[in-house]
């Protein structure tokens, strides 16, 4: 999915961490979401979730199962 534009100035819109910890809450059930669910209930690219949920991992925000060499499941560390 590529991003969507800002329809004023026609930059790619930015997608921040609150994006993606909103999604992640939506769609978390218990047993991980993939980063491509994530990128399409936010409506970003799949590398541009895999960033903010990098980031949001680094923040221990999020922890991540790796299930093969090419995909994780994340889910919202509960404080």
């Amino acid at each position: 999915m590529s991003e969507d534009r800002d329809s004023e100035s026609g930059r790619p819109r930015e997608y921040d961490e609150d994006d993606v910890l909103t999604a992640l809450r939506d769609l978390e059930d218990g047993s991980g979401v993939r980063t491509g669910e994530v990128a399409e209930k936010v409506g970003c690219s799949t590398r541009t979730a895999l960033r903010r949920l990098s980031s949001l991992e680094e923040g221990e925000k999020v922890e991540s199962d790796e299930v093969t060499e090419r995909m994780k499941l994340w889910s919202i560390i509960e404080e």
